[in-house]
């Protein structure tokens, strides 16, 4: 009889915080409603709904704060807003941004005056850079190479990104080397 409580128990509390969670997402989403062009406060709103695993609502309000705040932002601006919100800067900037975004920009050309304003333990702006270039440049390579079951063409990987980014970024590049050594661990190449 106590196992069936016990079972009862632990059921009833998954219930009950899912419950809560699905409760505290549309609370969130609300509140995201009203506070929209209130850029101060949706760094915390992201952080809430990830809290609750509402990713949908945390995308958005980050993609909703990145392109219509920090891309309008001058360099210096940006770099205030990192320092009060370094978190935001390492987590959903690090795998939203493109190349085509401003911000991406400021990594790639001014990395060493936003590293300035980071903790040290965050990643710097040429690991931001690197992130982008996987996504972008080395990944979709890759998996193409999958589907095609061809070795993806390292050479020209490499020179995409060097006539892109220049050659520190093929040197300095964890993601092409962790890339490669997958694909041959994978492959017994």
């Amino acid at each position: 009889m106590n196992r069936f409580r016990g079972l009862f128990f632990l059921l009833l509390c998954i219930l009950t915080n899912t419950a809560f969670t699905q409760s505290t997402a549309k609370t969130l989403a609300q509140e995201y409603q009203l506070n929209k062009t209130d850029y101060a406060k949706l760094p915390d709103l992201y952080f809430r709904a990830s809290g609750v695993q509402d990713w949908a609502l945390a995308d958005t309000i980050a993609v909703d704060c990145m392109h219509n705040y920090l891309d309008k932002l001058s360099l210096d601006e940006f770099a205030e807003f990192m320092t009060r919100n370094p978190s935001f800067c390492r987590g959903p900037l690090f795998y939203l941004m493109t190349s085509r975004d401003p911000i991406f920009q400021w990594y790639y050309k001014h990395g060493n005056k936003l590293d300035s304003a980071m903790p040290a333990d965050f990643p710097k702006s040429h690991s931001m850079v690197n992130a982008v270039i996987f996504r972008e440049e080395i990944a979709p390579k890759v998996e193409a190479a999958e589907q095609s079951g061809k070795e993806p063409d390292w050479e020209q990987i490499s020179q995409t990104i060097q006539n892109k980014y220049g050659k520190d970024y093929i040197t300095d590049n964890d993601y092409m080397v962790s890339s490669k050594r997958d694909w041959s661990s994978k492959h017994k190449n």
